[in-house]
């Protein structure tokens, strides 16, 4: 009983303090109801849910979902004059795959954006809630766009690939099957130069090493361009003399050291599936200003449209990412049953910023990638169909 009658003025004091704290919270409209909005825009469809957090702002979430848009730029294939005037290209490449070499490679790229988005709508003016100022931020996918060579194009990177590692391995002085080439070495000219003492083989392999390699070009390296990981040389590499230069297996350039110079001409390579992937990047978190005017559909108010306008901001320029082939580097696998350790070389790829570290030709391609790098914010306009549910 005497704890109880001591317990008695605490529970009345608790009691009355959160009377009052009910009481400030429906004076300042905190949470009195809440809104359930469908939007459309540049940003996609979506949804909102918003309820008030003062007499003077509002708590906006919900999330966006765009169509997906695509883009389509073309990369020049350059095939090296000494090559093409000795060699009919196209005739090589029927011979190795019944296609014809396109001179061109069409890229194709995707533009998606979903975020979860958190907004704060305040009402500048006390009697005319109708205009709002909002701030806050997108939260989604860092890749917007997803690029890549179409299927198309496969086949002629394929055929560039399968030419370049043919050349490749003729820098390393070994002879190859050139009959690919169109050249026979059972054709009587050649049977008599081999009765002159000349050796066919060597001279053939001499021919297509001076000849170079199928390339990509698109620009020159703005900035020195530095190793991401430790770069070995995918072939070994002999002078006419046959003079080793190199070996496969040596180290071309170590972690953190210069790979490419400034002004170096900067080219894209197929990886190991034939394919040339860019990528358009920003920051996951994307802040986010604009304006707002709501006006009601019924007279109540629990119906209404809005307008919205504002811009994301990505957070600096975008950052168009390709992956250019370097070299190898040797992977150890164990077998399970045996436990023997055994050697491989893998494909090691640089990934080189196009925005950033290289000045791009004025081409199809430079252009698509220059309109990436300008544009550092993107432009919100929606409108939003909100309905009072609570």
């Amino acid at each position: 009983m005497i704890a109880m009658a001591l317990a008695l003025p605490f529970t009345g004091m608790a009691q009355g303090k959160i009377t009052r704290t009910w009481r400030s919270i429906q004076e300042k409209n905190i949470f009195s109801h809440i809104d359930v909005s469908a939007t459309v825009g540049t940003t996609g469809f979506g949804f909102d849910l918003a309820t008030p957090v003062t007499n003077w702002a509002q708590l906006r979430v919900g999330g966006v979902f765009r169509w997906h848009t695509t883009y389509s730029a073309t990369l020049p294939v350059e095939i090296p004059q000494s090559l093409e005037s000795n060699i009919n290209v196209s005739a090589l490449v029927r011979t190795m795959m019944p296609i014809d070499l396109d001179k061109t490679i069409n890229m194709q790229g995707t533009f998606a954006m979903n975020n979860f988005k958190v907004l704060v709508d305040f009402f500048p003016v006390k009697k005319h809630r109708n205009f709002h100022i909002s701030v806050g931020a997108f939260i989604g996918n860092k890749d917007l766009v997803n690029g890549s060579n179409t299927n198309i194009s496969v086949n002629t990177l394929t055929a560039m690939r399968m030419y370049n590692n043919m050349y490749n391995t003729a820098r390393s002085g070994e002879f190859i099957d050139l009959s690919p080439l169109g050249l026979d070495l059972t054709d009587d000219s050649f049977e008599q130069l081999k009765k002159n003492g000349i050796d066919v083989e060597q001279s053939i392999v001499n021919r297509l090493r001076n000849m170079g390699e199928m390339t990509i070009a698109v620009g020159t390296y703005a900035n020195d361009i530095l190793a991401q990981e430790d770069i070995y040389y995918a072939y070994t590499e002999k002078d006419a003399a046959d003079n080793t230069i190199h070996k496969k297996g040596d180290l071309r350039c170590a972690k953190g050291q210069v790979l490419h110079r400034k002004g170096e001409t900067a080219y894209l390579t197929p990886d190991e599936n034939n394919m040339i992937k860019t990528d358009v990047s920003v920051n996951s978190v994307k802040p986010y200003v604009g304006l707002g005017y709501t006006l009601p559909l019924s007279k109540d108010k629990r119906t209404m449209i809005s307008l919205d306008a504002g811009v994301i901001f990505w957070g600096g320029t975008p950052k168009v990412s390709t992956y250019v082939s370097e070299g190898v580097k040797p992977v150890y696998t164990t077998n399970s049953e045996t436990g023997k350790t055994s050697m491989i070389y893998k494909e090691v790829y640089n990934t080189v910023n196009l925005a950033e570290d290289v000045e791009l030709y004025n081409d199809n391609f430079g252009d698509q990638v220059r309109k990436a790098k300008d544009y550092k914010v993107f432009p919100e306009v929606s409108i939003r169909f909100t309905q009072r549910i609570w």
